[in-house]
Protein backbone atom coordinates (compact mmCIF):
# COMPACT_ATOMS: atom_id res chain seq x y z
CA UNK A 1 0.00 0.00 0.00
CA UNK A 2 2.95 2.45 0.47
CA UNK A 3 4.25 1.79 -2.53
CA UNK A 4 0.72 2.66 -4.60
CA UNK A 5 1.59 6.31 -2.85
CA UNK A 6 -1.60 8.78 -3.91
CA UNK A 7 -3.08 5.88 -6.32
CA UNK A 8 -4.39 4.19 -3.02
CA UNK A 9 -7.29 6.38 -3.27
CA UNK A 10 -7.87 4.98 -6.62
CA UNK A 11 -7.15 1.39 -6.37
CA UNK A 12 -10.20 1.07 -3.78
CA UNK A 13 -10.61 -2.64 -5.03
CA UNK A 14 -6.56 -3.93 -3.82
CA UNK A 15 -7.41 -1.71 -0.46
CA UNK A 16 -10.63 -3.46 0.18
CA UNK A 17 -9.36 -7.03 -0.61
CA UNK A 18 -6.41 -5.89 2.32
CA UNK A 19 -9.40 -5.02 4.42
CA UNK A 20 -10.81 -8.09 3.99
CA UNK A 21 -7.48 -9.77 5.34
CA UNK A 22 -7.95 -7.65 8.21
CA UNK A 23 -11.27 -8.55 8.67
CA UNK A 24 -10.82 -12.33 8.53
CA UNK A 25 -7.85 -11.63 10.97
CA UNK A 26 -10.09 -10.05 13.56
CA UNK A 27 -12.36 -12.85 13.34
CA UNK A 28 -10.49 -15.47 13.76
CA UNK A 29 -8.39 -13.97 17.03
CA UNK A 30 -11.89 -13.93 18.19
CA UNK A 31 -12.62 -17.31 17.76
CA UNK A 32 -9.52 -18.36 19.73
CA UNK A 33 -9.87 -15.62 22.04
CA UNK A 34 -13.50 -17.41 22.93
CA UNK A 35 -11.87 -20.72 22.86
CA UNK A 36 -9.37 -20.12 25.56
CA UNK A 37 -11.73 -17.93 27.61
CA UNK A 38 -14.31 -20.96 27.78
CA UNK A 39 -11.25 -23.00 28.67
CA UNK A 40 -11.21 -24.77 25.48
CA UNK A 41 -14.17 -27.20 25.45
CA UNK A 42 -12.85 -30.21 23.49
CA UNK A 43 -17.03 -29.90 22.10
CA UNK A 44 -15.93 -26.61 20.51
CA UNK A 45 -12.70 -28.06 18.90
CA UNK A 46 -14.99 -28.46 15.08
CA UNK A 47 -16.24 -25.17 15.19
CA UNK A 48 -12.70 -23.40 16.38
CA UNK A 49 -10.85 -25.61 13.36
CA UNK A 50 -13.41 -24.48 10.80
CA UNK A 51 -13.36 -21.06 11.81
CA UNK A 52 -9.36 -21.02 10.87
CA UNK A 53 -9.41 -23.36 7.95
CA UNK A 54 -12.23 -21.03 6.47
CA UNK A 55 -10.47 -17.84 7.26
CA UNK A 56 -7.23 -18.96 6.42
CA UNK A 57 -8.25 -20.06 2.79
CA UNK A 58 -10.02 -16.61 2.63
CA UNK A 59 -7.18 -14.34 3.46
CA UNK A 60 -5.00 -16.90 0.47
CA UNK A 61 -7.57 -15.84 -1.85
CA UNK A 62 -7.77 -12.02 -0.93
CA UNK A 63 -3.95 -12.03 -1.26
CA UNK A 64 -4.28 -14.20 -4.58
CA UNK A 65 -6.36 -11.35 -5.75
CA UNK A 66 -4.03 -8.61 -4.87
CA UNK A 67 -1.15 -10.45 -6.62
CA UNK A 68 -3.01 -10.57 -9.69
CA UNK A 69 -4.21 -6.77 -9.79
CA UNK A 70 -1.45 -4.92 -8.27
CA UNK A 71 -0.02 -2.19 -10.67
CA UNK A 72 3.68 -3.32 -10.86
CA UNK A 73 4.21 -6.74 -11.82
CA UNK A 74 7.75 -7.06 -10.23
CA UNK A 75 6.14 -6.42 -6.81
CA UNK A 76 3.62 -8.77 -7.17
CA UNK A 77 6.04 -11.06 -7.47
CA UNK A 78 8.31 -10.11 -4.94
CA UNK A 79 5.52 -10.15 -2.90
CA UNK A 80 3.62 -13.40 -3.72
CA UNK A 81 7.55 -14.81 -3.72
CA UNK A 82 7.54 -13.87 0.00
CA UNK A 83 3.96 -14.27 1.48
CA UNK A 84 3.36 -17.71 -0.57
CA UNK A 85 6.71 -19.49 -0.82
CA UNK A 86 5.70 -22.59 -1.00
CA UNK A 87 2.27 -21.71 -3.53
CA UNK A 88 -1.10 -21.78 -2.17
CA UNK A 89 -1.05 -23.99 0.71
CA UNK A 90 -4.88 -23.35 2.59
CA UNK A 91 -7.54 -25.71 0.95
CA UNK A 92 -10.95 -24.43 1.42
CA UNK A 93 -13.08 -26.30 4.68
CA UNK A 94 -13.51 -29.97 4.09
CA UNK A 95 -16.77 -31.99 4.37
CA UNK A 96 -15.88 -34.07 6.98
CA UNK A 97 -14.83 -30.65 9.34
CA UNK A 98 -18.49 -29.31 8.40
CA UNK A 99 -19.84 -33.00 8.96
CA UNK A 100 -18.46 -32.90 12.79
CA UNK A 101 -19.91 -29.40 13.10
CA UNK A 102 -23.44 -30.58 12.37
CA UNK A 103 -23.08 -33.42 14.50
CA UNK A 104 -22.25 -31.68 17.81
CA UNK A 105 -25.23 -29.21 17.05
CA UNK A 106 -27.72 -32.01 15.75
CA UNK A 107 -27.15 -33.61 19.79
CA UNK A 108 -28.94 -32.00 22.80
CA UNK A 109 -26.43 -31.31 24.98
CA UNK A 110 -23.59 -28.81 26.87
CA UNK A 111 -22.34 -28.03 23.88
CA UNK A 112 -25.41 -26.79 21.62
CA UNK A 113 -26.96 -25.40 24.74
CA UNK A 114 -23.86 -23.01 25.16
CA UNK A 115 -23.47 -22.39 21.32
CA UNK A 116 -26.91 -21.32 21.03
CA UNK A 117 -27.32 -19.72 24.15
CA UNK A 118 -28.85 -16.39 23.93
CA UNK A 119 -30.79 -17.03 20.73
CA UNK A 120 -34.05 -15.81 20.97
CA UNK A 121 -36.81 -18.61 20.59
CA UNK A 122 -40.35 -17.91 20.39
CA UNK A 123 -43.23 -19.11 22.63
CA UNK A 124 -45.76 -19.32 20.23
CA UNK A 125 -46.16 -22.38 18.51
CA UNK A 126 -47.23 -21.68 15.03
CA UNK A 127 -43.66 -19.70 14.95
CA UNK A 128 -41.50 -21.33 12.59
CA UNK A 129 -38.70 -21.39 14.83
CA UNK A 130 -40.19 -22.34 17.31
CA UNK A 131 -41.92 -25.73 15.67
CA UNK A 132 -38.00 -26.05 14.36
CA UNK A 133 -36.93 -26.30 17.80
CA UNK A 134 -40.03 -28.63 19.32
CA UNK A 135 -39.09 -30.80 16.58
CA UNK A 136 -35.48 -31.27 17.33
CA UNK A 137 -36.46 -31.97 20.58
CA UNK A 138 -38.49 -34.80 19.94
CA UNK A 139 -36.01 -36.31 17.33
CA UNK A 140 -34.55 -38.44 19.40
CA UNK A 141 -37.68 -40.65 20.54
CA UNK A 142 -38.84 -40.53 17.03
CA UNK A 143 -35.12 -42.25 16.26
CA UNK A 144 -35.79 -44.48 18.85
CA UNK A 145 -39.15 -45.23 17.35
CA UNK A 146 -38.23 -45.93 13.96
CA UNK A 147 -35.12 -47.95 15.09
CA UNK A 148 -37.65 -50.75 16.58
CA UNK A 149 -39.50 -50.59 13.52
CA UNK A 150 -36.29 -51.49 11.43
CA UNK A 151 -35.68 -54.29 13.63
CA UNK A 152 -39.14 -55.28 13.30
CA UNK A 153 -38.57 -55.14 9.84
CA UNK A 154 -35.66 -57.31 9.96
CA UNK A 155 -37.09 -59.56 11.99
CA UNK A 156 -39.98 -60.12 9.62
CA UNK A 157 -42.64 -59.14 12.17
CA UNK A 158 -43.32 -56.40 9.73
CA UNK A 159 -43.62 -55.30 6.68
CA UNK A 160 -41.55 -52.40 4.77
CA UNK A 161 -43.78 -49.26 4.63
CA UNK A 162 -44.88 -46.12 5.66
CA UNK A 163 -48.31 -43.94 7.23
CA UNK A 164 -50.39 -44.44 9.98
CA UNK A 165 -51.34 -48.11 8.81
CA UNK A 166 -48.12 -48.95 8.71
CA UNK A 167 -47.79 -47.90 12.41
CA UNK A 168 -51.02 -49.25 13.40
CA UNK A 169 -49.43 -52.43 12.06
CA UNK A 170 -46.41 -52.37 14.65
CA UNK A 171 -48.74 -51.62 17.22
CA UNK A 172 -50.40 -55.10 16.43
CA UNK A 173 -47.17 -57.02 16.10
CA UNK A 174 -46.04 -55.73 19.77
CA UNK A 175 -43.63 -53.93 18.07
CA UNK A 176 -44.02 -50.06 18.98
CA UNK A 177 -46.68 -49.23 22.18
CA UNK A 178 -49.90 -47.09 21.31
CA UNK A 179 -47.64 -43.91 22.25
CA UNK A 180 -45.37 -44.18 20.16
CA UNK A 181 -47.72 -44.75 17.24
CA UNK A 182 -49.66 -41.29 17.92
CA UNK A 183 -46.25 -39.81 18.40
CA UNK A 184 -44.78 -40.87 15.12
CA UNK A 185 -47.97 -39.56 13.68
CA UNK A 186 -48.04 -36.67 15.09
CA UNK A 187 -44.07 -36.26 14.50
CA UNK A 188 -43.87 -36.50 11.12
CA UNK A 189 -46.44 -34.03 10.52
CA UNK A 190 -44.62 -31.76 12.66
CA UNK A 191 -41.44 -32.29 10.31
CA UNK A 192 -43.81 -32.23 7.50
CA UNK A 193 -45.26 -28.42 8.73
CA UNK A 194 -41.39 -27.38 9.45
CA UNK A 195 -39.96 -28.60 5.80
CA UNK A 196 -43.40 -27.09 3.65
CA UNK A 197 -42.82 -23.63 1.46
CA UNK A 198 -45.39 -21.57 0.34
CA UNK A 199 -47.09 -22.31 -2.69
CA UNK A 200 -50.05 -20.71 -4.72
CA UNK A 201 -52.83 -21.87 -7.07
CA UNK A 202 -52.36 -21.31 -10.69
CA UNK A 203 -55.04 -18.95 -10.81
CA UNK A 204 -53.76 -16.48 -8.56
CA UNK A 205 -50.39 -16.02 -9.38
CA UNK A 206 -52.15 -15.30 -13.25
CA UNK A 207 -53.88 -12.36 -11.36
CA UNK A 208 -51.89 -9.48 -11.92
CA UNK A 209 -52.73 -7.71 -8.11
CA UNK A 210 -51.78 -10.45 -6.41
CA UNK A 211 -48.61 -10.51 -8.03
CA UNK A 212 -47.70 -6.94 -7.14
CA UNK A 213 -48.89 -7.82 -3.84
CA UNK A 214 -46.18 -10.44 -3.94
CA UNK A 215 -43.61 -8.48 -5.04
CA UNK A 216 -44.58 -5.55 -2.45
Amino acid sequence: MLLLGGAVKRKQRITARFADVLGELYLMSAALKRFEDKGRPIGDLPFVKWAMVNGLNRIQDAFEAIFQNYTSRPISWLMRLIIFPLGRRFEPVRDHLEHEMVRAILVSGEVRERLTRGVFVPQSPHEPLRLLEDTFVDAARADGVWARMREGEKSGRIGRGYGPKYYAGAVLADVISKGDEAFTISYEEAVRRVIDVDDFAAESLANESTLQSLRS
